[in-house]
């Protein structure tokens, strides 16, 4: 869905009057719980319900919230951020009303996605190649060989619920853009491969041409420190939820470094640490976002451990066997 004009304005006595009907058609639910929860639970009942001025691209104000049904402002501000949270709401940008844009929650288990952005670029100033951007169908056959192989191979063998649900429902068809990245660090004086990463995109396709040409333009000015997100905000997406990484062992296909080779000058790198089937540290992702599908990106990065260190916060562990 796509976020226009808010359909209704806002005030007190919608909240009021919901809140009350709420109260009499749930009773009990408010008494073992704290205020935040009884009101987050109201709201996520009210938008369920489509109660009016509750649906998809009406809008929340938490100051008419706080007053309508009468608790302080920092209750009803929490409340709604937990929505927020769920996917249920955004906000386009500081001190605007929320925005309705799901009648159910995208995030049921906030915990499987992260508050902060993933990105190396912010954290490592080595220069990096990129690839033009390419497209893909997806390919669900156990054939490996190609880049839309490879997608669905590593799609299935994700650990991360959100990645299997998306994956079931919107990703399981249709082309896919792709691009490759790959991250140097100078040893000895020599330009050396330190993560290589492929990105799956699923956009619309407004957006998919307003991304190519943003990778193009990059490319063409040869810039070398590219992050993924400010490209995807100039695409008109914004406030990005992280999927947890899922982190493996695993030795290269040689399938990226060939891919990549057809639009990027890699003769002059070192390449050695992602060549013979030497085991790296092997990580996939995804990038969700409430107004899509919701997953639009999905990466599998190999790393050059022995140059390039990466510290996990927040560690889940989770014991069993390859799915």
């Amino acid at each position: 869905m796509t976020i226009g004009r808010p359909k209704s304005d806002d005030s007190p006595q919608k909240y009021k009057e919901s809140f009350r009907l709420y109260q009499l058609s749930e009773p009990g639910n408010g008494q073992t719980v704290t205020a935040i929860d009884e009101l987050t639970a109201y709201l996520e009942w009210a938008i369920a319900q489509q109660a009016s001025g509750f649906g998809e691209g009406d809008i929340i104000n938490v100051s008419a919230l706080a007053k309508g049904v009468e608790k302080s402002r920092n209750t009803a501000g929490k409340s709604v951020e937990a929505l927020v949270a769920k996917g249920m709401l955004v906000q386009n940008k500081p001190k605007s009303p929320y925005q309705i844009v799901s009648q159910i929650p995208i995030f049921k288990d906030t915990g499987v996605v992260a508050d902060e952005q993933i990105s190396l670029t912010m954290k490592f100033d080595a220069p990096s190649h990129i690839s033009r951007v390419g497209t893909c169908d997806l390919e669900s056959s156990s054939d490996s060989a190609t880049i839309g192989g490879f997608l669905g191979q590593e799609l299935r063998a994700s650990h991360d619920e959100l990645v299997h649900e998306a994956a079931d429902k919107y990703w399981n068809r249709g082309r896919f853009q792709f691009y490759l990245r790959l991250r140097t660090a100078e040893v000895s004086g020599k330009a050396t491969a330190t993560l290589l990463e492929i990105t799956y995109l699923h956009l619309s396709p407004e957006a998919e041409g307003i991304f190519a040409r943003g990778v193009g333009s990059l490319r063409d000015h040869h810039v070398t420190q590219i992050s993924l997100y400010p490209l995807l905000q100039e695409c008109g997406l914004t406030g990005f939820r992280s999927g947890r990484s899922h982190a493996t062992v695993a030795p290269t296909p040689p399938l990226l470094l060939n891919e990549l080779n057809k639009s990027v000058d890699i003769s002059g790198i070192d390449l050695s640490p992602f060549q013979n089937d030497r085991p790296l540290l092997k990580w996939t992702y995804g990038i969700f976002h409430p107004e899509t599908n919701p997953m639009i990106t999905f990466s599998v990065c190999f790393v050059n451990a022995d140059l390039l260190s990466i510290f996990i916060r927040n560690l889940d562990v989770e014991l069993g066997g390859s799915q």
